[in-house]
């Protein structure tokens, strides 16, 4: 299984677990800005949501929840990354509040 992050400029930003044999979304969840912090740094609650039911986002392929950002295996190995648009989603999703993704910088920036 991987764990996705993908934005739709409709719909916003999704992470998803996918089964990697199948390219199927297993999981999908809104992305908020704390499912994004962990999901950047220690993966606990990514792994944990990933057994659980969805949160009423349904997708038949990972494509259809938007552009993929981070891909990440349930190890927390990042297996792929948009530089581009993982910088515009960090700069949309924390850095336009004053905030940091890594929770030892919160609220740190000025």
């Amino acid at each position: 299984m991987r764990i996705e992050w993908r934005h739709s400029k409709q719909s916003g930003d999704a992470l998803v677990a996918v089964d990697e044999s199948t390219n199927t979304p297993l999981v999908v969840w809104e992305a908020s800005g704390a499912s994004l912090t962990d999901f950047l740094n220690e993966m606990e609650e990514s792994r944990n949501r990933s057994s659980r039911a969805p949160d009423g986002i349904i997708a038949e392929a990972p494509e259809d929840l938007g552009d993929l950002v981070v891909a990440r295996s349930d190890d927390g190995e990042v297996l792929w990354v948009n530089p581009e648009l993982y910088w515009e989603r960090v700069g949309a999703v924390f850095r336009a509040r004053g905030d940091d993704p890594h929770r030892w910088r919160r609220n740190r920036l000025g």
